[in-house]
């Protein structure tokens, strides 16, 4: 997946204490829904950043257009096992209300 930088809304760009990190808010939903319309058809997908490290040296592998990055790669495939149940945490176990220390959600 490749992101037009001309287009992105970077909101937290001028955080001086840390690099911005919610310039693909709006291009990780769109990857969630490939991989799950993926999986609805029987394959089994993994998004991945790594690439992003090499863009350079792939850019012009993938025929990237000027002012796009490398935002993220999704490998797609047909298992060896599907899992059908998985395990998670209860969401009261981690998500806060108001607050990161904040009463337990739900």
């Amino acid at each position: 997946m490749a992101a037009d930088l001309r287009d992105i809304a970077i909101m937290d760009g001028n955080v001086a204490h840390r690099p911005p990190v919610v310039g693909g808010a709006s291009i990780y939903p769109f990857c969630w829904s490939v991989l799950l319309a993926a999986r609805s058809r029987g394959l089994g997908g993994v998004l991945t950043t790594f690439l992003s490290r090499n863009e350079a040296a792939a850019a012009p592998l993938l025929g990237l257009p000027e002012h796009h990055a490398l935002v993220a790669t999704i490998f797609l495939g047909v298992p060896t096992h599907q899992n059908t149940k998985l395990s998670r945490r209860p969401v009261n176990s981690f998500a806060t209300v108001d607050r990161f220390d904040g009463d337990s959600f739900g």
